[in-house]
C-alpha cells in the first residue's frame, strides 16, 4: 500500500473544525492548487495514479483530476475518497491517442497534531474490485 503524506497549514484545519469548510472543501484546499499549474501534492497524486496504468504501454497522462469524499468519520478523522480523472494514453510510434475516464477509491486520515493528510493508495498488485466498494 502506497502512502502519500501531504502537509497543510494549520489554519485550514482550524477553519474546517469551525465549520467554515466541509471535509471535501478542506481536502481540496490541501490537495489542489486551484490553478492550471499542478501543486507538488497534485503532482504526487498524479504520479501515484499513473502507477496503475504503467503496464498498459504508451505514455499515460492524467488530466481533469477531481475529488469527491465518499465517507468521513469526524471522531477518528478518517474516511474514503474518490479521484475521478481522464487517462490519456499516447503511443508515439503508432501515432495513436486514447482517452478514458477512470476512478480510484482510497482511504485517507487527517492528523491535526502533525498538520498532515495521509492518503493510502491501494497497492496495484494486490487491489481488486472489492476494494472499490
Amino acid at each position: 500500500m502506497a502512502e502519500l503524506r501531504i502537509n497543510y497549514p494549520s489554519e485550514i484545519y482550524i477553519a474546517f473544525q469551525q465549520s467554515f469548510y466541509t471535509i471535501e472543501t478542506f481536502l481540496k484546499q490541501v490537495l489542489f492548487s486551484g490553478s492550471p499549474i499542478y501543486s507538488p501534492a497534485e503532482e504526487a497524486i498524479c504520479h501515484q495514479l499513473l502507477t496503475y496504468h504503467q503496464e498498459v504501454g504508451g505514455s499515460p497522462k492524467v488530466s481533469n483530476l477531481e475529488l469527491s469524499v465518499l465517507e468521513f468519520d469526524a471522531i477518528y478523522n478518517k474516511g474514503k475518497l474518490k479521484f475521478s480523472y481522464d487517462l490519456i494514453m499516447e503511443y508515439s510510434c503508432s501515432g495513436l491517442y486514447t482517452e478514458s475516464s477512470k476512478q480510484e477509491t482510497l482511504a485517507f486520515v487527517i492528523d491535526p497534531t502533525l498538520d498532515v493528510a495521509l492518503l493510502r493508495f491501494i497497492d496495484f498488485s494486490t487491489r481488486s474490485t472489492a476494494d472499490e466498494f
